[in-house]
Parts: structure tokens; C-alpha cells; sequence
């Protein structure tokens, strides 16, 4: 058996859910877009759109408001990382921001595959 073959046998017997990675994954490219790490966000006085995104999340079961920054593209420029001087194309960190927002969903049936994330990054990383 090979060592990936293994890893995944390990992961069904302790329950870990693919789509667990996915949601952790959505969870880092938050941190990259906005420049901030989950922990600075929790630890802010006010709470930050994510800790409300959290509290709604377990509240209601859907992101609702949330994802108004993520398919709104001026509310999404005020969100993220000004360290990336806006030297992106605005239709890729729109799409990416939506790919985001699918992966965060709170419902795991509901969020993408990895196989399908990494498609939709490779269709991201070649719009100019």
C-alpha cells in the first residue's frame, strides 16, 4: 500500500472529513486576502466580519451577510491585504473571493472537492 493510500485509511478510522480540509482551507485564504491571522481576528475589540460570520455560521447555519464582501467587488478591495497594492485582476479576486466563500460554507455537503478548488485556482491563475 502506498504512503497516500495509508494516510487515507488513517484519516477514515479516526473520522477526519475531506471537507473538513476544504473549510480549513477556505479558512487560510482568508487570512492571505485580508492580511490578517484568524487568531488577530478573534483577539480585536469589536468583532471582525469573521467572528461574526462565526457566530451567525452556529447561529443560523448560513453565512448570510458574510458573503456580501465576497461578491460585492468595492465591499471586497476594503477587505483585503492593502499589501497587495490592488496589482491583481479584479474578475480573478472576485472569483476567488466566491471560491472562498464556497469552501467556508457551513454546510460540508454543500462545499467543493478539493479536485474541484483546485481547478477553479487554475482557472483563477490564468485571467490577466
Amino acid at each position: 500500500m502506498n504512503l497516500i493510500k495509508s494516510l487515507i485509511s488513517i484519516g477514515d478510522d479516526v473520522g477526519f472529513v475531506v471537507n473538513d480540509d476544504v473549510f480549513g482551507f477556505g479558512v487560510v485564504m482568508i487570512e492571505l486576502i485580508t492580511g490578517l491571522r484568524i487568531y488577530d481576528l478573534y483577539s480585536a475589540s469589536e468583532p471582525s466580519w469573521l467572528t461574526r460570520l462565526e457566530r451567525e455560521s452556529l447561529e443560523t447555519g448560513s453565512v448570510g451577510w458574510f458573503g456580501e464582501p465576497f461578491i460585492d467587488m468595492n465591499k471586497l478591495q476594503q477587505i483585503m491585504d492593502p499589501r497587495l497594492e490592488q496589482v491583481y485582476p479584479l474578475n480573478g479576486a472576485l472569483k476567488l473571493a466566491k471560491l472562498i466563500l464556497n469552501c467556508v460554507e457551513p454546510e460540508p455537503i454543500r462545499r467543493p472537492s478539493m479536485e474541484e478548488v483546485v481547478a477553479h485556482l487554475e482557472e483563477i491563475n490564468s485571467i490577466k
